[in-house]
């Protein structure tokens, strides 16, 4: 399992995202949790939800109670502007024999009400809407890097005919994208550095010596 590894070797639990094929897998979410590993996780509207020992609802019945509260929240910025979206959480009655806290999250498109997407969620500390909104967005942060590999550094460009060849062109793909990256933000601060620059010491015009008490021509 990546994650055991993962954790192995950081020393510490890291946080899961996973998108829905994974985020509806109970096996995988019972592992996290007994890790002790803070998950969101992306599930389907009809996944159960074990509200009691012996009781248990869907994430779309849960969210769909009277009595939830939407807020209006930023998942981060995107090409056209902030990612704004309502999005609400609600927290799973504690079990004593399952330590920790469980939200059901959902998001609900502005332009669309109908277009919802639900999120199980774990931590074993208290977490608010807006940590896991923020966790729940990494999943466009992640798409937008796997995006710009494949389109700079020929992530995608490998038919996966043999293992080892897929790993090695993998890593240089990787390896090639960090080099652009680093390359691209040493340029970025150069050319605002210059700009400054340039603008701090623009030669005095005929008109800024007459504007400054000096003789003009």
């Amino acid at each position: 399992c990546l994650l055991r590894h993962a954790h192995q070797a950081l020393g510490h639990a890291p946080v899961a995202r996973e998108q829905q094929q994974r985020g509806q897998a109970e096996p995988l979410r019972d592992y996290l949790e007994n890790e002790k590993i803070r998950y969101v996780l992306a599930v389907r509207r009809t996944e159960k939800v074990a509200l009691t020992p012996d009781s248990s609802s869907t994430a779309e019945t849960v969210v769909g109670a009277p009595e939830t509260q939407w807020q209006r929240i930023s998942a981060g910025e995107g090409t056209k502007g902030p990612r704004l979206s309502d999005w609400s959480m609600i927290q799973i009655p504690s079990n004593t024999n399952r330590p920790g806290h469980r939200y059901v999250l959902a998001r609900r498109s502005i332009d669309d009400p109908t277009d919802l997407a639900y999120y199980f969620c774990y931590s074993d500390k208290p977490a608010t809407v807006q940590e896991l909104v923020h966790v729940a967005a990494s999943r466009w942060t992640v798409e937008e890097c796997f995006q710009t590999g494949k389109n700079e550094a020929g992530l995608d460009h490998y038919q996966v005919r043999d293992y080892t060849a897929w790993y090695r062109h993998m890593t240089l793909s990787m390896i090639a994208l960090a080099f652009l990256t680093i390359i691209r933000s040493a340029e970025e601060k150069r050319g605002s550095s210059t700009r400054t620059t340039a603008s701090s010491h623009s030669p005095a015009t005929k008109y800024d010596d007459y504007s400054t008490g000096s003789s003009g021509p």
